[in-house]
């Protein structure tokens, strides 16, 4: 190719779209190798691990099972079933998408299920943390495929890659949380969203559209029931927007209950409840009590107060607006979304979709005010790409205005959107930092956790303060230690866990705690004497004990010395 040929290439496009191709795969492969394979300290979040446990448990043929056994669960199956067997433990926490898909990924790693104590990483973390980068660059490219639509292709492109800035995503590929799944999916609910305003436009017809998206949106509930608060906001924008005004919505809505009822059937012939574990959580969450709602066995809506409700929702509003940067991913242009929203663009479809995507991103808010905001219930990390092009879009027409005809300071002023938006703590920078342990310490060392599967046989429970941990590292029933020493008593006593309850680990999650107020005083107070090591009652089952992990900040205590070296 003569040099003239290449440089009306590289004006032209064609050339240049495939450098820019690869260097945007490039740059992802460097920090695949980065994240997932030399800083990866393993799964980050509790529900991680504990969605992670559960897809194991289906990639064994157990169903959707779980190890980690709440005590409200045990109440709740028992009351529905008296002769419930325990031995095979329905999962009525988690919804069932992630686990499920997860499951067929854990299969490739099958031989190294049992974690070798000599491994400072679980190879199911890593492949856990692979599949959600997977979901999470095919959503960026469906998120690409429809900021083409909506715009243009160099403004989808700088866009979509501004919104690869965003911490966010970097640090869910670590937690093992369905967030990326969630991603994909509500990528292309987006995509098909639009694709039905075009159509509409067209005076084409929709309803097979609508119930595509009627489809996903099942799917995308199926990955995190709190979504249903983004369909909603489908749903409206739908019946406001498409005529015939109903037809299309009511098809939407039917094919999304053909996907999700058959969900909410199999929880009530498990458990009694449609929605499972998730209305006795939200009723713990209310007073920011959850996981003691969790440690208990009262199972009627107790605790349920209006009051509590609108506090909830007053404290979950504040929390969000102050966050509303972060929200969005925290680039300088996504904010100017909500400006954007005053505008005209060019393309009727373009002004007309983000409307439908503000309607979506306003039930989310709702619906998180509600529930709280944490890194489980963060839907905002689904909108950032799609609020990132229109706040991107509206900033370069306003530059235009300004005349500027130098494609110098054009792409200066660009580049320092990219360094404004690279700049916070939860950037891609702060991942450059070297990491202070090889685990994520505290509260997990996972060989540590893992050990005690040596120790104990895989019909036996071991009771815990992160039963997720111990489900998932050391493969072995885990019972979430009650609120009361009685209760444990009870459940040892009577029982109920078909007698096979034989040690109690406890970590940093409740050591780390305030010593006066909260393990003297607080929710722990019963467990005070074994946070401190200071357990010497003969009618306490378990006698014998060993510190574990880092500093010897975890105790395992058992009915036996398990650990010792047997004499020959």
């Amino acid at each position: 190719m003569r040099l003239q040929e290449f440089i009306h290439s590289l004006e032209q496009g064609g050339l240049a779209r495939w450098i820019w191709y690869s260097v945007v795969i490039a740059a992802m492969a460097i920090c695949y190798v980065f994240f997932v394979i030399v800083h990866f300290r393993g799964l980050s979040e509790a529900n991680g691990m504990d969605q992670a446990q559960v897809a194991r448990e289906i990639a064994r043929g157990n169903g959707f099972s779980t190890k980690d056994i709440r005590p409200i669960e045990i109440a709740m199956l028992r009351q529905n079933k008296p002769d419930f067997v325990l031995d095979n433990t329905p999962e009525i926490y988690h919804a069932p998408l992630n686990p499920f898909i997860n499951s067929f990924f854990l299969r490739l790693t099958k031989k190294t299920w049992l974690m070798n104590v000599r491994d400072v990483v679980y190879a199911s973390d890593r492949m856990i943390a692979t599949v959600a980068m997977v979901f999470m660059l095919l959503g960026f490219i469906v998120n690409f495929l429809t900021a083409r639509m909506i715009f243009d292709e160099k403004i989808a492109a700088l866009a979509i890659v501004l919104s690869l800035f965003c911490g966010q995503y970097w640090t869910f590929l670590l937690t093992g949380l369905p967030q990326m799944l969630m991603f994909f999916i509500f990528s292309c609910c987006a995509h098909v969203l639009f694709r039905a305003i075009e159509a509409h436009l067209a005076k084409n017809p929709t309803t097979w559209l609508l119930a595509i998206a009627g489809f996903l949106f099942g799917l995308l509930a199926l990955a995190h029931s709190l979504t249903i608060w983004i369909f909603i906001g489908a749903l409206i924008f739908s019946v406001l927007y498409f005529s015939p005004r109903y037809k299309g919505t009511a098809v939407m809505l039917i094919v999304f209950l053909l996907v999700y009822s058959p969900w909410l059937v199999r929880n009530y012939r498990v458990c009694g409840n449609p929605f499972g574990l998730s209305h006795l959580s939200f009723i713990g969450s209310l007073n920011g009590a959850e996981l003691n709602r969790m440690r208990g066995q009262d199972v009627s809506l107790g605790g349920l107060s209006l009051g509590d409700m609108k506090s909830r929702m007053v404290s979950g509003y504040i929390d969000q607006v102050s966050r509303l940067v972060f929200l969005v991913g925290q680039n300088c242009v996504a904010p100017v979304f909500f400006v954007a929203l005053l505008y005209i663009f060019k393309r009727r479809e373009a002004s007309d979709f983000r409307w439908c995507l503000f309607l979506m991103w306003i039930f989310a808010f709702v619906g998180v005010s509600i529930v709280g905001l944490n890194n489980s219930n963060n839907l905002f990390i689904l909108f950032i790409p799609l609020i990132t092009l229109y706040g991107f879009a509206y900033v370069m027409m306003l530059w235009t205005r300004l005349d500027i005809n130098i494609p110098l300071f054009r792409y200066t002023f660009i580049f320092i959107i990219y360094v404004i938006s690279g700049i916070p703590d939860y950037s891609l920078y702060s991942f450059t930092k070297a990491p202070s342990f090889l685990v994520n310490w505290p509260p997990y060392v996972p060989p540590f956790i893992a050990i005690m599967n040596t120790w104990t046989s895989d019909s036996e429970i071991i009771a815990s303060d992160m039963p997720w941990a111990v489900a998932w590292y050391a493969d072995r029933k885990s019972l979430l230690i009650p609120v009361s020493i009685s209760d444990f008593l009870n459940i040892y006593d009577y029982r109920e866990l078909n007698g096979n309850l034989v040690g109690l680990y406890l970590t940093p999650i409740t050591g780390n705690k305030a010593l006066v107020s909260e393990i003297l005083k607080g929710d722990d107070k019963d467990w005070a004497p074994f946070v401190l090591r200071g357990v010497r009652s003969k009618d306490f089952p378990f006698q014998y004990s060993t510190p574990l992990g880092i500093d010897k900040e975890c105790v395992f205590y058992c009915e036996s010395d398990r650990w010792s070296p047997k004499a020959d």
